[in-house]
Order: C-alpha cells, then sequence, then structure tokens
C-alpha cells in the first residue's frame, strides 16, 4: 500500500455527522444536518451558514446513489428547479448561489451565506442570471431579485438561455423573449434550442427539424426528423432525414451528408460523432462520418474502447479489424478509453489493449470522471484507489463518490456523510 495514503488513513477522525452531503462541482455545497440544510466550504470542510434551511428528503436509495461524473454533475446543477419541500441550487457562470428554504418559503443565497434573494416566495422558480423565473397559478414570469415584475405571468413554459434571451412557450408554441418581454423570435415554433456558437438556433416546426438565426432568417430549411448535437469542433449536429445523416457546422451549413439506407439501423458511439455504429441483418460493424466502412457489418455487438473495438463481448480488434487480444471475460462493458472488465461476477479494469490496470477480486468498479481514482467495493464495502492499484481509502465504507473540482469524496459510513480531501483526510 502506498505509504502517504495509509498514514492519512490513519488520521482520518471517522466523526461522520451529516445526514447527506449534495453532489457539487464547485467550492461550496449543501450538507444536511439534523435535517436541516446549510452551506459548507468543499475546500475546507467549514460550514458557511448555521443548519436552518428547510429539508424535505423524498428521494429513495436511486436517487442517492446515482454516481455522477463531472459533466453529469454539472448537467444536474444548470437544470435544477426548486419545487416541493426540498432544498436545492444552481450555478450560473462566475455567480455563485444557491437556492433555499426558510420556513417553506423560498430565497436566494450565495456562497458565502448572504442572502440576495429574500425568503417570500412560495411557488416553483429558478434563479439566473440576477433574475427569477416565477410560475404563479400556472404561468411563469420574470421577476428581478428584488421581486419586482419585468415580465408578468403570460407563459406556459420559460428556460433562460443567455443574460438577456428567454425560450417561451404561449399557447403551444415556442419564441425567445429578452428580460422586458421584447419579442426576439415570434411564437411559431414547436421547440427551439439556441446554440451560441454562431448564434444559430434549432428549431422544430410542424414536425421538422431546422436551423434558424437571432433574427429568425431560416439557414436550414425545416424537413429533417431529428438531429443529434455532437462535441466534435466543426460540427454543431447530425440532421437526419430518413436514413440520410447531414453533417451541419457550427454557422448552420451542411458540410457533408452520407446515406445509410443499405443498413437496418445507425447508431453513435460518443458524442462526437466522428464514427458511427451500423447494423445489417443482426450484425454490426463501423463506418466514419463520411460513410467509409471501417469494419464490414460482421459481428453480434461492437462497441468503442478507446482507439479499438469491443466486439462479442469479449474480443479486441483495432480500427483494420485485426485482433488485438482474445480474452475469456464474460463480458467487457466500455467507459471511454478504459474497459470494466468481469469474469464470474469479478471485475478489473483493462485499457484499450487488453492489459489489466485494476487486478481482479472486486464486486464493483466505479471509474470517476478524474479518470485516474477508481471506486471500488470488496465484500460490501467501498474504498478509492489510482490506476496503478495504491490504496486512496481503505475498505471500510458504506459508499464514496468522487468529484474533481475540487478533489473531494463524499463518503458515507452508518448512514453519516462525511466530506475527504484528495490525500484521504476527513475535512467535515
Amino acid at each position: 500500500m502506498n505509504k502517504q495514503f495509509t498514514d492519512n488513513i490513519k488520521h482520518i477522525s471517522n466523526d461522520f455527522k451529516y445526514d447527506w452531503i449534495e453532489p457539487f462541482d464547485t467550492n461550496y455545497t449543501i450538507a444536511i444536518l439534523n435535517g436541516k440544510a446549510g452551506l459548507i466550504n468543499t475546500i475546507t470542510g467549514e460550514p458557511i451558514t448555521d443548519f436552518i434551511y428547510d429539508y424535505n428528503d423524498t428521494n429513495d436509495d436511486d436517487d442517492i446513489y446515482d454516481f455522477f461524473d463531472e459533466e453529469e454533475c454539472c448537467s444536474i446543477i444548470d437544470q435544477f428547479i426548486c419545487n416541493n419541500n426540498k432544498c436545492g441550487y444552481d450555478f450560473t457562470g462566475d455567480q455563485e448561489y444557491c437556492l433555499m428554504s426558510l420556513n417553506g418559503k423560498w430565497g436566494v443565497i450565495n456562497s458565502k451565506g448572504e442572502i440576495l434573494v429574500d425568503f417570500q416566495i412560495q411557488d416553483e422558480f429558478f434563479y439566473s442570471y440576477d433574475v427569477l423565473c416565477l410560475q404563479k397559478n400556472g404561468k411563469w414570469g420574470i421577476l428581478d431579485k428584488n421581486l419586482n415584475i419585468l415580465v408578468d405571468f403570460y407563459y406556459d413554459d420559460i428556460s433562460c438561455e443567455s443574460e438577456n434571451l428567454f425560450v417561451v412557450c404561449k399557447n403551444g408554441k415556442y419564441g425567445i423573449i429578452d428580460k422586458y418581454n421584447n419579442i426576439i423570435i415570434d411564437f411559431i415554433y414547436d421547440d427551439l434550442f439556441i446554440r451560441f456558437t454562431k448564434n444559430v438556433i434549432i428549431a422544430k416546426k410542424d414536425g421538422k427539424y431546422g436551423i434558424i438565426d437571432l433574427t429568425g432568417k431560416i439557414i436550414l430549411p425545416f424537413k429533417y426528423n431529428e438531429y443529434l448535437l455532437t462535441d466534435e469542433d466543426n460540427i454543431l449536429a447530425l440532421f437526419i432525414k430518413d436514413k440520410t445523416y447531414y453533417y451541419v457546422n457550427k454557422n448552420g451549413e451542411i458540410q457533408s451528408s452520407v446515406d445509410y439506407s443499405d443498413y437496418d439501423n445507425i447508431s453513435t458511439f460518443d458524442s462526437y460523432c466522428k464514427i458511427l455504429r451500423i447494423e445489417k441483418n443482426g450484425k454490426f460493424g463501423v463506418v466514419d462520418m463520411y460513410g467509409n466502412i471501417i469494419i464490414e457489418p460482421q459481428y453480434k455487438s461492437i462497441e468503442k474502447l478507446g482507439d479499438n473495438f469491443v466486439v462479442n463481448k469479449n474480443l479486441i480488434v483495432d480500427k483494420n479489424n485485426n485482433i488485438i487480444k482474445h480474452t475469456n471475460y464474460d463480458e467487457i462493458d466500455v467507459m471511454n478509453k478504459y474497459g470494466i472488465a468481469v469474469l464470474d461476477d469479478k471485475e478489473c479494469i483493462i485499457n484499450q489493449n487488453g492489459e489489466i490496470l485494476v487486478n481482479y477480486g472486486y464486486n464493483d468498479i466505479l471509474i470517476t470522471s478524474n479518470k485516474d481514482i477508481v471506486i471500488v467495493s470488496k465484500n460490501k464495502l467501498f474504498g478509492a484507489i489510482d490506476l496503478n492499484n495504491n490504496m486512496i481509502i481503505d475498505f471500510k465504507y458504506d459508499w464514496i463518490e468522487y468529484y474533481s473540482t475540487p478533489k473531494r469524496f463524499i463518503v458515507k459510513l452508518d448512514n453519516k456523510y462525511a466530506l475527504f480531501n484528495e490525500n484521504a483526510e476527513q475535512i467535515a
């Protein structure tokens, strides 16, 4: 065992006092103590506020114990809306703030615990870019942080897309307004999704998708059945009509198109969409974004493992279909460039060439957002190791989650929670 981590483990106080610590991606988070919510600093572990805020634990185990990576955690934070009687939080850009409930009424505090919006709101709302989007009697409006009405309660739905742009729904149709209710895009669309790379808007009209700009000018005609967003540098999305895929750049222009009508089904491996999985007569293969065949449809299953592929659950081949490694695993679950290999209900981690990085013997393995830190379980107890099999946190806890900004572990023991730093030292 790594001596540094061993020494750290010896000094853990094991004073687990929190009822729950919320997943986080910032320098503070919500913790629950004796049934009340408050803020703690995730760098130091020190409380920021008193634990006086409402908390009604309506989560079941599936909600509490989902394992989030950094991207998923950001998504949860960005999408959170306060309702019912449950504590919540939201962050936008550099402006950190938290939506909290006190004696049944909602308000907003910042990361220092200072009150930004007083606790007098009872209706559903969310807070973004210094304004509140508030629902009243089933309709949404926009208020400033002093609760002065900027946009009256006209709208069936609302989402904040930037500091001064809101996608709103009225009578079943979507448009865009600013925070003074000036109409930017008229209410004629079935749905709208703004991508700010070039101020282009993916829109749906009469059941078909296309692209418009912020003046309402049509850039890509409304004739596509669906679209897939991509993280590829120069590609905004794949637009699909029948079985033809159109690669659309960030200006809304078609860069290339491929007809896949010869195949029974097309699917993606990841959000980059550089290569696609093809299916024909129950067999799977791979093509690139220009339709060039990389691997002919010949396997019962195929998943991308780094630069290589796992086929038929336990065989690793390269992009030229050369066999890299025969394995005797029952299956390999792909996690980006790593694989979790299963044999007789025990797991290990392999790289794209099938070489073992983390040894056998674990009942469960969770690769974290750091990719170099692994949460593992043995005999129903959880610990943490690195990819060199060095112990970070010993196997004596009921659950562990890891978050990379900052590098912290949420650890559970006997139904109580604590916060550990990157050196496995308990700080809260």
